[in-house]
């Protein structure tokens, strides 16, 4: 048995029987202060309109601080944006034009080039089931062979692309009624118009690099698997975003990038101009642009979180009243 020493708490419990109530009363009056305390410490925890008010203030600054942020990097971005689809000159579907651009002041490198579309809906059911994805994607090895209908053979992809007749990557022949490689509407209907781009100024041409603007997936997986079958590159990187169908009517693919800076002044942008619209009554657009930390410019980025963050300050301001005007004297 373990002795009692000194210390041990028995030796201070009293032997008779009031001091043994007095020493129980004590003890349970210790715990209920304890307790008192405890529960005035978490009192504010009752209230949900004050955590409503506190969550919704640090969210709605959150988005007021993003929201000037991307303002400011906004201002850093210069777009230049041409409806070359509207200028007389290109009005002519198959035939070449050219059109002059003017840059207002020095853009550091790279230069992106953009595709802008209104108007054109990639997000249909039929759009994104009508390819053959083993044919895109080297890591799938027929195991998903798609549905192509109504553009499956060579014929029925290539018939409105006389720019480039029934040849593969080797420079042969293909046959008319073979399943085209790639084959459904992706293909039927992939931007192939080719620009190129000319300082009026000091007449130099710059050379589009076509390399780092697709995603490293497709880069790595989009392979040509077959070239004596296949009518298009599929290693070509803008068409491998085409490839990629955009979730809203309204979008824009990469084409290519400068990597050198240009200069402020006047441009001669020449197109092939293939790319027929008036048969989706769309819209495209050339888009030059640099870009930053946070890609290119986007207003709506920027709006969004502005208006967001001012809605949930307000909202918090609105909890915040709710809450103390429970706890005015009436």
């Amino acid at each position: 048995m373990k002795d009692q020493g000194e210390n041990s708490d028995l030796n201070h419990v009293p032997r008779n029987h009031d001091s043994i109530n007095n020493f129980i009363n004590y003890s349970l009056n210790k715990s209920e202060a304890i307790k008192e305390q405890e529960f005035a410490m978490s009192k504010w925890k009752g209230s949900s309109k004050l955590k409503g008010a506190i969550f919704y203030f640090i969210g709605g600054l959150y988005l007021l601080i993003a929201g000037i942020v991307f303002e400011v990097k906004n201002n850093d971005i210069t777009e230049i944006r041409a409806d070359y689809y509207s200028f007389p000159a290109c009005s002519n579907y198959g035939t070449s034009c050219c059109f002059n651009i003017n840059v207002p002041n020095h853009i550091s490198g790279p230069v992106y080039l953009f595709l802008e579309i209104k108007n054109y809906n990639q997000n249909t059911d039929t759009y994104f089931k009508k390819y053959d994805a083993s044919q895109l994607y080297s890591n799938i090895n027929g195991e998903d062979t798609g549905d192509c209908n109504p553009f499956t053979t060579n014929d029925e992809i290539l018939s409105n692309k006389p720019y480039i007749g029934y040849k593969n990557l080797d420079g042969g022949t293909l046959q008319p009624q073979s399943i085209a490689y790639p084959c459904g509407i992706r293909a039927y209907d992939i931007f192939q118009e080719k620009f190129t781009v000319q300082n009026l100024q000091t007449n130099l041409k710059y050379d589009l690099s076509y390399t780092g603007i697709s995603w490293q997936y497709d880069v790595d997986n989009m392979k040509n698997q077959k070239p004596s079958e296949q009518w298009l590159d599929l290693e070509f990187e803008p068409y491998q975003i085409w490839m990629r169908p955009s979730g809203l009517s309204k979008f824009r693919k990469t084409l290519g990038k400068i990597q050198s800076d240009l200069t402020a002044g006047a441009y001669n942008i020449c197109t092939s101009n293939t790319y027929n619209i008036s048969i989706y009554d769309s819209q495209k657009s050339l888009i030059l642009s640099n870009v930053n930390s946070v890609g290119g410019k986007n207003l709506m980025l920027v709006v969004s979180h502005l208006v967001g963050g001012s809605v949930a300050i307000l909202g918090s301001v609105g909890l915040l009243l709710w809450h103390y005007k429970k706890r005015l004297p009436q």
